[in-house]
């Protein structure tokens, strides 16, 4: 007998197939970026700029349109091994202000260095290995315990969308409120502000142009809400005819010659208009950088000078307000996110898991040993115990909580341990 039901065992497999697929992208995708971080980051270098006397203002544009051409890589070399980035830091300890630009190991020696010379002749370049921003063992949690050390940080996300630009045209220098909120650091104290860098990818601009081509011709920018509005006003118009056909009125054209049924012409908001516009024009100029903007502070006087300091830094981003802003988003532990942004994991340093794991405390059910067999053939396991995998390796559980999927998943927090 044929029915319209689905047999519960091809659901199951079905779904453990789906879920398999998945987790094997997932993992594909995250070794492959694992991979490439540690391609960037072996033999990376920071590249330390003392600036001359006097700049001139189009130098550090100058410097930002070579950099694109010394980082932007050829279409398959960026597929297989991904753009490269630079990190712009400036980098307080005590009261000694460093600005360097922290360079992967992929890029060529000498490369930036030429860019920076180029942009001000007169400044001085001196280079050395790259290593933390700022020491990760003033963050660790036992040192913090027994010290009264603290760290504070975050990141700087735009308020609104990316195609609305941040301001470029200053009157005074716009470092200034930044320069500022580092003078405040004192003795024992750190502080770095990074602004990650990379060319951005030839989709990204052109799916950033749609956006503000949409929105230019008074659509919406999301194909999703093109969609619903098109089907909504489909859905209206017979109501609309039959109004006209059994209602008093005028005719079926209104006072202007245009049929009744034709949608409303917006009238534009003057405000919307001149977004409208700084939008084109950065849609426009070129080079175009995908940029990260992150900043972590320590200190030994407690967390309430590690908020304020941080706050302070923060703030000084105000200055690039107009029409576009930049918001604050704090992080749980900045100093670690810091460096692990641009360097691999080294002793001391932490990673964060998030996978799949079968409880510690009793063996696999036997429905999941079978659903095993036939996810292992995909190339993941999900019989896998946390406890075992962690045994005899060189790292400790901070924390782990059972995440989605009733728990299978789980976010689970490792610190390496000195150790080979």
């Amino acid at each position: 007998m044929v029915t319209g039901l689905i047999d519960p065992a091809v659901l199951a497999t079905l779904t453990a197939g789906t879920l398999a697929v998945t987790a094997v992208g997932v993992l594909v995708r995250e070794r492959v970026w694992l991979w490439r971080h540690r391609r960037f980051a072996d033999a990376a270098r920071w590249v330390n700029i003392a600036p001359p006397p006097t700049v001139e203002p189009a130098s550090a544009a100058a410097l930002w349109t070579t950099l694109s051409g010394v980082l932007a890589p050829a279409r398959w070399t960026r597929l297989r091994y991904g753009t490269a980035h630079v990190a712009w830091e400036y980098t307080w300890s005590a009261r000694v202000l460093t600005i360097r630009i922290w360079v992967p190991g992929t890029v060529p020696p000498g490369a930036v260095e030429a860019a920076v010379t180029a942009a001000w002749p007169g400044a001085t370049i001196t280079t050395e290995p790259a290593a933390d921003p700022i020491p990760t063992t003033l963050a660790e949690p036992t040192r913090r315990a027994e010290s009264g050390d603290a760290e504070a940080g975050g990141a700087l996300w735009p308020h609104h969308g990316d195609v609305l630009p941040l301001r470029v045209d200053h009157d005074v220098d716009p470092l200034r409120a930044l320069l500022a909120s580092g003078g405040g650091v004192r003795n024992r104290e750190h502080a770095c502000l990074q602004v990650l860098a990379r060319p951005a990818t030839a989709r990204r601009v052109a799916r950033a142009r749609r956006t503000v081509a949409a929105a230019a011709g008074g659509r919406s920018p999301d194909p999703v809400a093109r969609l619903v509005g098109g089907l909504a006003w489909t859905l209206v118009q017979p109501v609309i005819w039959l109004t006209e056909v059994f209602l008093p009125g005028p005719g079926s054209r209104g006072r202007s010659g245009q049929p009744a049924t034709a949608r409303p012409e917006v009238r534009r908001d003057p405000v919307e208009q001149v977004r409208l516009r700084a939008a084109g024009e950065k849609a426009a100029r070129v080079p175009h950088y995908e940029i990260a903007v992150r900043y972590a502070v320590t200190t030994t006087s407690g967390s309430a000078r590690a908020d304020g300091l941080a706050h302070t830094l923060a703030s000084s981003a105000a200055t690039y307000t107009r029409p576009n802003r930049l918001r604050r988003m704090r992080t749980a532990h900045p100093v670690a996110v810091l460096a692990e942004t641009l360097r691999a994991l080294r002793p001391g340093g932490r990673a964060v898991v998030f996978d799949k794991f079968a409880p510690d405390d009793r063996a696999p059910s036997r429905t999941r040993r079978a659903l095993n067999v036939v996810t292992a053939i995909f190339g993941t396991e999900i019989d896998r115990r946390l406890a075992e995998l962690v045994a005899g390796a060189p790292c400790r559980v901070v924390s782990n909580e059972a995440s989605i999927l009733g728990g299978q998943y789980h976010v689970v927090l490792l610190t390496r341990t000195d150790g080979p």
